[in-house]
């Protein structure tokens, strides 16, 4: 039932169900060890051959009575590798994210926007900027384009809407004129774009939202701007998300007179990093001497920024994985470690008998080894299916930042996770063998 409820409700909606799904699983994990030494003694007594073989016979009675006595310790332990396990594969993977797709975020050295008030202010976007630019040595070159509302809103689209975007339900559609995306294709070295009458294409980045685009081509869904529908010829990945939130509509220019402009955009490149810097400088000044009214744009973003700020994320998702992922672990560790340790200590008394009743070194060892193993072995087993589910519906909701590569977190993950853990195992093993061989 947890896994079912965390994997249809998701993990980006933090509420009842969500911790319904939490409840479901603390709680089955607590039935699953506090019966399994019941179901484990069965199970091995059933197969006759097994059970009488060597020392299993005592082994399973030694196993199923610590799993009994710390059956609550035995389930933290798995729920914190389960945490363990997720904060690695999540932030390993996140950063990733922020690593790859870093240049999708700066494809220009700065960008512009301007979000006027009033339908009087669109004519004069940019002019002070503008006539700032065009006296500046160091500009490359820059190029603008503006971003229109359409009257139709995302939930009146003719195809299945994702719930992970949810944000976008409360928002209109956005295009752009076909002139203005060819530019900056243009711009950028790459191929345009060319449309025919009552025709649209969809440009997006996030991957949960491409999905969709291609949900919409597939469905040849309509949309509507002056009374004429247009259908789509094809859906594109952009390379840059400056002004882009959620799937921008490319339609031809004639479509666009009329409509409501949102926000225009301008971008720009610097001749070489040298230039760029002095060009930020200048536009310190700029900005220190004149009002919006004088320079006509609302904020920016650079390429600087962005990459430090990307820089700064990792920095702090790194640690944080690592750190808390170090400290679970050990203790998790430490736990069926010194619990181990103190039942061979404690039921020393019992290897001494069986020593009497002519049981051999490499017998009782190999006893030894094998419930340490079965200990070690079992919250970890759990905690491995407990992440399968988890990390699954992490992906799903994660998609909205980027096209995660959870497979590489994962493999990551289980390095450490059975470096760190095996270490633990074998030295517990060996001091479980010293106190044992102690006469």
């Amino acid at each position: 039932m947890a896994y079912y409820l965390i994997l249809t409700n998701g993990m980006f909606y933090i509420n009842a169900v969500f911790f319904t799904g939490i409840s479901f699983g603390t709680i089955g994990t607590l039935f699953f060890f506090y019966s399994l030494s019941s179901i484990l003694t069965v199970l091995i007594q059933s197969k006759k051959r097994l059970f009488f073989k060597d020392l299993n016979m005592f082994v399973t009675r030694q196993l199923g009575s610590k799993i009994n006595t710390n059956f609550a310790s035995i389930s933290v332990v798995c729920i914190v590798l389960l945490m363990t396990i997720g904060i690695f594969s999540i932030g390993y993977s996140m950063q990733h994210v922020l690593s790859s797709e870093l240049r999708s975020y700066a494809g220009f050295d700065c960008s512009f926007y301007d979000m006027p008030s009033n339908e009087d202010e669109y004519g004069r976007s940019f002019t002070g900027l503008k006539k700032f630019l065009d006296e500046n040595e160091n500009i490359k070159f820059y190029q603008t384009y503006r971003i229109y509302d359409l009257e139709q809103g995302y939930t009146e689209l003719d195809v299945m809407f994702p719930e992970d975007a949810s944000y976008l339900k409360e928002k209109v559609l956005n295009c752009i004129s076909l002139s203005d995306y060819n530019r900056a294709m243009k711009m950028q070295g790459k191929e345009e774009l060319s449309l025919s009458d009552r025709e649209y294409a969809m440009l997006t980045n996030y991957s949960l939202l491409t999905d969709f685009a291609n949900a919409l081509y597939a469905a040849n869904s309509s949309i509507v701007i002056n009374g004429q529908h247009l259908l789509p010829v094809c859906s594109l990945v952009g390379n840059a998300r400056n002004g882009l939130e959620g799937v921008m509509f490319i339609v031809p220019d004639e479509y666009t007179q009329g409509l409501h402009s949102g926000t225009s955009v301008l971008n720009l490149d610097c001749k070489s990093s040298n230039k760029a810097d002095t060009f930020f400088q200048q536009l310190a000044e700029f900005d220190a001497s004149n009002t919006y009214e004088e320079r006509n744009y609302s904020y920016y973003n650079s390429r600087a920024e962005i990459y430090a700020q990307a820089t700064t994320n990792k920095a702090v998702l790194s640690f944080v994985a690592i750190y808390l992922g170090v400290i679970f672990m050990i203790t998790c560790a430490a736990i069926l470690a010194i619990q181990q340790l103190a039942d061979t200590a404690d039921n020393k008394y019992r290897y001494d008998l069986l020593k009497k009743l002519g049981t051999d070194e490499k017998m009782l060892n190999k006893a030894l080894f094998l419930q340490i193993a079965c200990y070690f072995i079992f919250p970890l087993v759990l905690a491995v299916v407990h992440s399968f589910f988890g990390l699954w519906a992490a992906n799903d909701t994660l998609k909205i930042y980027g096209d995660m590569n959870i497979g590489a977190g994962i493999t990551v993950t289980a390095v450490f996770v059975g470096l760190l853990y095996s270490a633990y195992f074998i030295m517990t093993y060996v001091g479980s063998k010293s106190i044992i061989s102690k006469k």
